[in-house]
């Protein structure tokens, strides 16, 4: 079995339930979203966050946006946008309820699932050297992280950007050519991972270039409840 494996959204019914079963490292779902609803998801988070503020919550409590530059206080390296969705601001874009109905189908079926919530993050990892430095999650309760393709690859950035996965510290081979913009990425959540430096030799600014992506994390009120009764 590939450590990456490719499919098309009409094949997850038939396919996908498998290739969990089998613990895939990566999954890559083609063309899952529309490039007129990446296009609006980006436009959303760039239009409402204030230029070159952080940690700013709109008016709504319904809209948190943050520039994280080298933090003081985090255990990872990083320069990116981040930008986290309520409930209201979720239901402005199907995709976003379409992936988290396909989120609980087929990958938290027979999982706890009381005292639980979603939450949606958006990222911005910038021309001019946006990057994530290595890291990985416990494997529960996300079990296999989502993250939905916003960029146009060669467009929107040229170098760097696509995510890096590791297995046994052997680098998962993956190319611009397996993931591109409206593509779904499943990944084991216990697998190291980094964003590479998008662009490193251009001028930092956060526009609505670079790489764009959001993520479906799946988080307990009570961890350790969780932990006491996970899948084996």
């Amino acid at each position: 079995m590939s450590d990456l494996c490719k499919i098309k959204k009409e094949e997850v019914k038939l396919k996908l339930t498998s290739l969990i079963k089998e613990n895939t490292k990566v999954i890559v779902i083609k063309k899952y979203s529309s490039v007129k609803e990446c296009k609006q998801l980006i436009d959303y988070c760039h239009n409402n966050s204030v230029p070159y503020k952080h940690r700013f919550l709109d008016k709504k409590k319904d809209f948190w946006s943050s520039i994280d530059i080298y933090p003081l206080l985090a255990r990872t390296r990083r320069i990116f946008r981040a930008f986290e969705f309520g409930k209201t601001t979720q239901r402005k874009f199907k995709v976003l309820d379409d992936i988290t109905k396909f989120q609980y189908e087929y990958l938290y079926k027979n999982v706890l699932k009381k005292k639980k919530h979603s939450r949606y993050v958006a990222y911005q990892y910038p021309q001019g050297g946006g990057f994530f430095s290595k890291h990985r999650h416990p494997r529960w309760p996300t079990n296999y992280g989502i993250i939905l393709n916003l960029s146009k690859n060669e467009k929107d950035f040229k170098k760097g950007g696509i995510t890096n996965f590791y297995y046994k510290k052997k680098k998962i081979s993956i190319s611009k050519k397996d993931i591109d913009q409206g593509d779904l990425t499943l990944f084991r959540y216990d697998l190291f991972h980094e964003v590479p430096p998008v662009d490193p030799q251009k001028v930092l600014k956060f526009d609505k270039t670079g790489r764009w992506t959001v993520t479906f994390p799946i988080l307990y009120v009570n961890p350790w409840l969780y932990k006491k009764q996970r899948p084996r």
